[in-house]
């Protein structure tokens, strides 16, 4: 190239990293970039040799351009520069007639990545932040509820007058609300499945709607539900959830415009299900109807700031779509005949079953006191269990944590007969821990606590059952029984 060619210039101080190549693919000529990345010696060496110890990708298809004489692109290849950094580079490679060689031209997109990835960081950020602050309001409202009965209970008592029971229940009713949070989130996160059988769901709407009925926040609700519809297979208190959650938004929205809900439950002429919600509210934009499944994006914002009682966490629907994919239902959003909106459930054939209604007796467990090993790093948590079995006739021994476990074990081992140990415990894991007295004891029956849900069991063998927290006293009870291989009424 002629030195005093004005292109010459150009090709120099160009922006990409460039180099012609002769006939022979030997470099003949490097711009100013390329030489800062491949080296000042570029210029009369092999190109795909140069290219071999920075990128073997780029040294590939230089062979194939020299071979075949063919143009080539190329949109992302990773290069190491002599600085040992890295480079993502869109590489070309053109073949210039006339016998004048060949033009490589790397052009450098370690900017645009680097911004998007950027991008891409802060909007996880964002969304992280919106998630944290609406899993912080819900949860922040529970637990100030339940201190405020609590103290408020410890006052009555120590003055005599009050309550107390009716104290004791609202705090099981907000602790259990927390518990449902807690499992919805988790539905969502990991799409657990839970404890699966037939769900009736007529049975499931006709209850829900029994209580949104009531009171003056009832609005009418007319149910049209076909009989004999086959029962959908899935976690019951999740179904009922997703019933729920559409059922109180559909109440919401028409509850600030006048006017009913009304509630289908019809069989699909393919053999599956559909259940749907209409309500006389405003209605969902078309432009939002691809975000409203998304946690913590919410329409009821608007209504709660002009004074109305519907502020929304965007939980509900993001619910409903984790359950429905779980039990593999499809969503769908229209517009109602009264304007508002409309959601449709599809569950398919593959997901229903009808089953006929079984009756089972069980009988009395016989010699039902047991003696049990409990083993939990909260220290209130296993001071009131084990409260609630002594007087329920078991022998309890109580540790709070592994060591204590294992010195327990080896001094009553011949006497313990269920092992109740939560899955995380301060100085070991729970589940190792019970492998390691069934292994001493193969008989043990053991029955494994977690708050991370069914994500957090091992697989389950014989006599080994896991309860989630929290839990209530029959439900524990009733794992006991289930690990001795015990019945119970």
């Amino acid at each position: 190239m002629d030195p005093n060619d004005p292109l010459a210039e150009a090709f120099e101080h160009a922006p990409t990293l460039q180099a012609l190549l002769d006939e022979n693919g030997v470099v003949a000529r490097v711009s100013r970039r390329f030489a800062g990345v491949f080296g000042e010696d570029a210029v009369g060496r092999r190109a795909d040799e140069l290219m071999e110890g920075v990128s073997t990708g780029l040294a590939s298809f230089v062979r194939r351009l020299l071979s075949r004489q063919a143009e080539f692109r190329v949109d992302d290849l990773l290069v190491r520069t002599r600085a040992e950094g890295e480079l993502r580079v869109e590489a070309h490679g053109a073949f210039i007639a006339g016998g004048h060689g060949y033009l490589l031209a790397l052009v450098d997109q370690t900017e645009r990545v680097t911004t998007s990835t950027a991008r891409a960081q802060r909007e996880r950020s964002e969304t992280i932040a919106r998630f944290s602050g609406g899993l912080s309001h819900d949860v922040n409202n529970m637990l100030s509820t339940i201190v405020s009965t609590a103290q408020a209970g410890l006052q009555d008592a120590l003055e005599g007058e009050g309550d107390p029971a009716r104290d004791f229940r609202a705090i099981i009713d907000f602790a259990e609300r927390g518990a449902a949070l807690a499992r919805s989130l988790r539905s969502i996160a990991f799409e657990e499945t839970g404890s699966w059988r037939p769900v009736d769901l007529a049975e499931e709407i006709r209850a829900i709607a029994a209580v949104l009925g009531r009171g003056s926040a009832g609005v009418p609700i007319v149910l049209d539900l076909e009989p004999r519809v086959a029962e959908v297979v899935g976690d019951r208190a999740r179904l009922h959830q997703l019933i729920l959650n559409l059922m109180v938004n559909a109440r919401d929205a028409t509850r600030s415009r006048g006017g009913g809900i009304e509630v289908e439950l019809k069989r699909r002429p393919s053999g599956g299900v559909r259940f749907s919600v209409a309500d006389s509210g405003p209605g969902i934009p078309n432009e939002l109807r691809a975000r409203i499944f998304e946690p913590y994006f919410t329409t009821k914002g608007g209504d709660a700031e002009q004074g109305g009682e519907c502020y929304g966490t965007g939980l509900g629907l993001a619910i409903v779509d984790a359950v429905a994919r779980t039990t593999g239902a499809t969503v769908t959003v229209d517009a109602s005949r009264a304007g508002g909106a409309l959601f449709i459930v599809d569950w398919p054939i593959t997901s229903v079953v009808q089953v006929d209604p079984v009756v089972v007796t069980v009988k009395e467990a016989v010699g039902s006191a047991v003696t049990l090993l409990l083993a939990d790093d909260e220290a209130a948590l296993v001071g009131a269990v084990a409260r609630q079995l002594r007087r329920a006739g078991h022998t309890v021994f109580a540790a709070l944590s592994a060591a204590e476990s294992r010195d327990l074990f080896r001094t009553y081992a011949a006497e313990i007969e269920v092992a109740v140990i939560d899955v995380r415990l301060r100085d070991g894991d729970g589940r190792q821990l019970a492998e390691e007295l069934r292994a001493a004891r193969p008989g043990l029956g053991i029955v494994l606590i977690s708050a991370s849900g069914s994500r957090a069991a091992p697989s389950l063998g014989p006599q080994v059952r896991l309860l989630e927290k929290p839990f209530d006293f029959k439900e524990l009870t009733a794992a006991i029984a289930l690990a001795q291989n015990r019945p119970r009424t």
